[in-house]
């Protein structure tokens, strides 16, 4: 069995009065994965950049916004083979009254959701993560997540409260974790922030946000756009199916399911909503030990989650959420390009056959409901009528 060690540091506060001057929107925890037969190299790696560009010391709040240094630092980085899972809290979702106010209560709950999406896909996990509050804290915190941070029986993992000094990797888990917060953070937000997630998303496994937030409904604006309208109606129903997949036992085909729903979601509400390849889905779950094709994708998740009432525009660009008009317009005509086509070759088969048997064999008949001998005949009646 291969240990896989999690080095975990975070951007942000428990403050969930995020209205407050300096309280940032998002919490972001950051772990670092490495296996346990590559570590020494790699923390030998680190620590030689950090010397360099850092003196010894790399620490996100040291940078802040000198955009060019950070950039500098994640081509710097882009040679260390390593990994790393985030966390994304929205603390604006989260009620300021609600047991998370509590800083205890708060780090205790978001590691032990990181810890058991870690464990789901790692049944041997170290962790080492920069120390929090005093040692009667630590103690209560470790044994809290032994009792809830486990996905199931088969997961053993240790934990240890470390200082970060010692430790380049966590130092890397703060950077990258700062950085994602100029990505996403409203706040922080720049020019630069697409520059930073591209070189970060070459060494991410999987992205999480908490918690999902439904959409206010709204009126459509003067102009008769429904935009606002179709983007309500497609988050929230996606959010609704995501929350109500989760469950404790979940089969591969599920767990797939899941996850591409996740990434069509996280890139609507927080990417540059640009379309995503069935081959960037496929190396993404990947990434995540999922093992599917892009066929699977294109011809089996896909369609399954426009089952469940998901609105996906899909192009031979790729697929996105369709929170437009436009995009829900793009999609049927994409659908309409393949599937008008398709009933014509059929049409000129069952023509050709019918002819053949004297009308007296209708293989549409023969092999299908009544409903697809309807179409055909509608499809029919429209060639012989456009001019």
């Amino acid at each position: 069995m291969n240990t896989i060690k999690a080095f975990i540091d975070e951007c942000g506060t428990n403050d969930l009065k995020t209205q407050k001057d300096g309280n940032l929107d998002l919490f972001i925890s950051v772990a670092i994965l490495v296996p346990e037969e590559t570590y020494p190299q790699i923390n030998e790696q680190m620590q030689e950049i950090i010397n360099k560009v850092a003196g010894g010391h790399l620490k996100s709040n040291n940078i802040r916004a000198n955009h060019s240094r950070r950039l500098q630092i994640l081509q710097k980085i882009q040679d260390v083979p390593f990994g790393y899972y985030a966390c994304v809290v929205d603390k604006t979702a989260i009620y300021e009254d609600s047991g998370l106010a509590y800083k205890r209560s708060f780090y205790k709950f978001i590691s032990q959701k990181i810890y058991r999406t870690l464990g789901t896909s790692i049944c041997d996990l170290e962790i080492y993560m920069d120390e929090l509050g005093g040692p009667d804290f630590q103690e209560t915190f470790k044994e809290y997540l032994k009792r809830k941070g486990l996905p199931n029986l088969f997961t053993n993992f240790t934990h240890r409260f470390v200082k970060d000094e010692n430790y380049p990797l966590i130092q890397l888990a703060d950077f990258i974790a700062g950085t994602l917060s100029y990505c996403f953070e409203p706040q922080r937000k720049s020019e630069y922030s697409l520059q930073f997630r591209h070189l970060l998303q070459n060494k991410e496994t999987d992205i999480d946000f908490w918690p999902l937030r439904q959409q206010d409904k709204t009126t459509p604006v003067p102009d008769n756009s429904f935009d606002e309208q179709i983007y309500s109606l497609v988050i929230n129903n996606a959010i609704n199916l995501e929350t109500n997949m989760r469950k404790e036992h979940m089969t591969t085909d599920d767990v797939a399911l899941l996850k591409v729903l996740r990434i069509l979601l996280f890139n609507k509400l927080y990417e540059d909503d640009k379309v995503i390849t069935a081959q960037n889905l496929q190396q993404k779950l990947s990434l995540q030990n999922i093992d599917v094709s892009e066929n699977d994708i294109s011809r089996k998740i896909l369609p399954q989650l426009r089952d469940y009432g998901i609105i996906i525009s899909g192009t031979a660009k790729g697929y996105r959420l369709a929170t437009t008009l436009k995009q829900v317009q793009d999609y049927i005509s994409h659908n309409k390009d393949i599937i008008f086509p398709m009933l014509k070759r059929l049409n000129i088969a069952r023509q050709k056959i019918k002819l053949a048997t004297a009308n007296r064999l209708d293989i549409i008949n023969e092999i299908t409901e009544r409903k697809l001998s309807d179409i055909l005949n509608i499809e029919k009646e429209r060639e012989q009528f456009e001019p």
